[in-house]
């Protein structure tokens, strides 16, 4: 009896013809995928054996660790980049990278240049400088460690290294002549930012404190004796930032006797060329001196600063810098006192590598290494800004 087609066995049958078709092609393209997959695995291992072999595999393990270590490299210069800029927002002179400061946008690179050292500036030996100008407060944060005290003479009512000065531990006052090298922050402002500005430079410094100023009221009579006072005690530098209109033969003879010892100037605030209007002592151009005039953030003479092509030697930041007052207190600043800061920090750090320079040595560094501008190159010897990196490379050539 034969069978009847129905529409439902019809259906079922070409399912049924279907799955054995599906069934029958997934083993066969399964047996085919399992042979390939088996030939390519055969062919790397022949392939990692031939790298191995010519040992391609060290040059890939090389290029491979490099890539990840320039990788790390690039993070962390941007992460140093973002902390510099953070942590210099304020203080264009240790790092302008075009910061705004009071209004003015800065030119990238227009500064000191010590941020590449910065790691290295505390190795090294200490190096006495005095700050012959008006009192400091050696309780500043700033000055921690770094004021050079008299051990010989403690603080008892007698003169007890019998150098003619009673109780001469901190330093002496010439302006009144005692001890008393700080008397309050109206008085001792100026000293004080020079001073804690060295130190910040300079982490090694130990900064005598010879006062012969009342803010800015002294004589030069009392300079010559601040300046005895301040070689008698050891001071290889002594920052003067001040200026007299008078010529004093004492003092160009006391400095001239001592070539041991250099002796930065700031070129004065009076917009003058000093070359024809001489001020002193910044007009004594000798071996041993240093006179320094202040630039802006974008390396443009300050508006009040002293200049000449054959007198100033070099410029240094001095336009709205930070400094560190008296308690502490922290301002933007203008002048070249802060300016002849910054050479006196500098020329410190270099006799810290190498205590052999003669004073000459170190002016004819700083010179020679100045980071040059065009609009400097008629008002001062240099034609550049004090670029303190630079000058502690130059060092090699001096060993």
């Amino acid at each position: 009896m034969g069978s009847v087609s129905t529409e439902s066995n019809y259906h079922r049958l070409l399912i049924y013809k279907h799955d054995f078709w599906l069934e029958g092609n997934f083993v066969n393209y399964f047996k085919v995928a399992l042979v390939s997959v088996s030939k390519g695995c055969v062919k790397m291992k022949q392939r990692l054996a031939d790298i191995f072999r010519s040992k391609k595999w060290i040059v890939l393990s090389v290029l491979f660790v490099l890539l990840i270590a320039i990788i790390v490299i690039i993070s962390i210069i941007a992460g140093n980049i973002n902390n510099n800029k953070k942590e210099y927002v304020d203080n264009w002179a240790f790092y302008n990278y075009g910061q705004t400061i009071n209004k003015q946008k800065g030119e990238s690179g227009v500064d000191i240049n010590i941020v590449p050292i910065l790691e290295h500036v505390s190795i090294g030996n200490s190096v006495s400088i005095a700050v012959v100008d008006s009192g400091l407060d050696y309780s500043c944060e700033a000055l921690k460690d770094r004021v050079l005290t008299n051990m010989n003479d403690t603080i008892n009512g007698t003169d007890d290294d019998s150098n003619g000065f009673v109780d001469d531990y901190y330093g002496w006052n010439f302006y009144d002549n005692d001890n008393n090298i700080f008397e309050d922050a109206l008085y001792d402002y100026h000293g004080t930012y020079v001073a804690t500005t060295i130190a910040k430079v300079n982490p090694n410094a130990k900064i005598l404190s010879v006062k012969f100023l009342r803010s800015t009221s002294g004589s030069s009579d009392d300079a010559v004796l601040a300046i005895k006072y301040a070689i008698s005690r050891g001071a290889r530098i002594i920052n003067c930032s001040w200026n007299f209109n008078n010529p004093d033969d004492n003092l160009l003879n006391l400095i001239k006797e001592h070539q041991e010892v250099l002796f930065v100037f700031s070129a004065g605030n009076s917009n003058i060329d000093i070359d024809l209007d001489a001020i002193y002592p910044c007009s004594y151009n000798l071996d041993n001196t240093i006179t320094v005039m202040a630039i802006d953030n974008k390396g443009m003479i300050y508006n009040a600063s002293g200049y000449g092509k054959t007198s100033v030697d070099i410029a240094a930041p001095g336009v709205d810098v930070k400094v560190t007052l008296p308690e502490d207190e922290e301002t933007l600043i203008s002048g070249t006192s802060v300016a002849a800061s910054y050479v006196t920090g500098a020329s410190s750090l270099l006799i810290s590598k190498n205590s052999n320079l003669s004073p000459k040595d170190i002016k004819n560094i700083l010179v020679s290494t100045a980071s040059k501008k065009s609009n400097l190159e008629s008002l001062c010897i240099s034609g550049g800004i004090l670029n303190i990196s630079d000058s502690i490379y130059e060092l090699k050539n001096f060993q």
